[in-house]
């Protein structure tokens, strides 16, 4: 007969050590913040000439900035000898397009001293603010910029003082519809452009045509350069559009078992130089385009019956909470890529991020954040102060609409 076992510790008596370092969340990256002025290398950054992002400079006291651009001549010569030119001289035409800043903050609540500040203080919360607070700041900018890329503005410059209406990018490509059947610009309303974009999305091929293919490609730098005019950018000395495309696509893209698919065609960085594999998440080139994937992208869900459609975009925000996804993950939700040329954003900052403070009563507990005054949007080039859509001249980016992966695709 064996003998008793000891008896086990209680419970509460079970001695417990703490490690004191937090663990944080895991973010991905967004691309947004690489591209806005430079490429970055392992030994130094490299400055992209004409870069993507407008970064306005003028008086941080303007209410609005306000800059100008004077078209091409586009009539025909006069010729012949017999030819009279008087009456038939061209008139030089200029555009206008305006910017907005307007406020923006966050801020979280922090002890000084006390029992439960002693009690927090070998985990060193407070000393994890400010990084926190940057973290939560870099991904609203990447909102604001995806904000401004497809409905023209950052949504603080919807809120008082300014009020601006929020309408979808005059320039929009949807896979699998044809270059001529894409959407037109046609009608300067919010709910009529909504509307004709979602008359043209009906129309797509779907299934796999839909989730972008490499022909899918070479028509949007057709369409880009060709019929959109869209200034390219400057990468490691090639003429150069940005793209940004949605993971789920991205990935489809990837699976070489696809046809058609970028997989099948060509090795992700065979053909790239180091200015370009230096990009986080490059997918590849196809011809001006340098294919970039975005964890980060919007979605678009159609409601409202024929006739009156609409459309209503969502953005990952900020963190991993469960308010942090609203996008929409069923099958039929659009996802939105962008097509990046010079200046496809402006920035106006007219105060920057600076940190301020709240003390409550002997300094006990505190409020501390980040301030700051700017506004984020697509330049749109018009005339007159009430311009119709025929005046609108957007040369800058194109929002990119792709169909779900096929459902029995993974």
């Amino acid at each position: 007969m064996g003998i008793l076992a000891p008896l086990p510790l209680e419970a509460s008596q079970l001695i417990r050590v703490y490690n004191r370092v937090l663990q944080t969340e895991t973010q991905l990256d967004d691309p947004l913040e690489w591209i806005p002025n430079a490429v970055y290398s392992t030994t130094k950054k490299v400055a992209i000439p004409n870069a993507c992002e407008l970064k306005l400079d003028g008086d941080k006291n303007a209410r609005f900035e306000q800059w100008g651009m004077i078209n091409d001549l586009v009539n025909e010569p006069t010729e012949g000898s017999t030819a009279a030119q008087n009456g038939a001289e061209e008139r030089l035409q200029t555009k206008y397009s305006v910017a907005y800043s307007n406020d923006v903050s966050h801020a979280v609540t922090l002890e000084e001293y006390g029992i439960e500040a002693l009690a927090k203080e070998g985990y060193k919360i407070n000393e994890q603010a400010i990084a926190k607070l940057n973290t939560w700041k870099s991904q609203l900018i990447g909102r604001y910029k995806r904000n401004a890329l497809l409905e023209t503005i950052s949504y603080n410059l919807a809120q008082n003082p300014h009020n601006l209406n929020v309408i979808f990018n005059p320039n929009f490509y949807i896979c699998g519809v044809s270059n001529g059947n894409q959407p037109v610009y046609a009608d300067n309303t919010a709910a009529a452009w909504a509307n004709m974009i979602v008359n043209s999305m009906i129309t797509s091929a779907g299934g796999a045509t839909a989730a972008g293919t490499m022909r899918y490609f070479i028509k949007l730098e057709h369409y880009a350069s060709v019929q959109k005019y869209i200034r390219p950018v400057d990468v490691g000395g090639k003429e150069t559009y940005i793209v940004l495309v949605p993971s789920p696509t991205a990935n489809y893209l990837k699976d070489p078992s696809v046809t058609a698919a970028i997989g099948a065609n060509f090795t992700a960085r065979s053909a790239l130089n180091e200015a370009e594999m230096n990009f986080p998440m490059v997918l590849g080139r196809i011809g001006r385009l340098l294919l970039l994937e975005d964890p980060r992208y919007p979605t678009l869900t159609v409601g409202g019956s024929a006739g009156n459609y609409s459309l209503t975009a969502r953005y990952r925000g900020m963190g991993r909470g469960p308010l942090s996804d609203p996008r929409d993950f069923t099958q039929n939700a659009a996802l939105c890529g962008f097509l990046l040329g010079q200046g496809a954003y402006w920035n106006k900052t007219d105060e920057p991020w600076h940190i301020e403070y709240q003390w409550d009563p002997y300094d006990k507990a505190y409020g501390m954040g980040p301030f700051a005054t700017l506004g984020y949007g697509t330049p749109r080039y018009q005339i007159g102060t009430q311009a119709a859509a025929t005046n609108i001249q957007q040369d800058s980016s194109i929002v990119l609409l792709f169909g779900q992966p096929p459902a029995n695709w993974l």
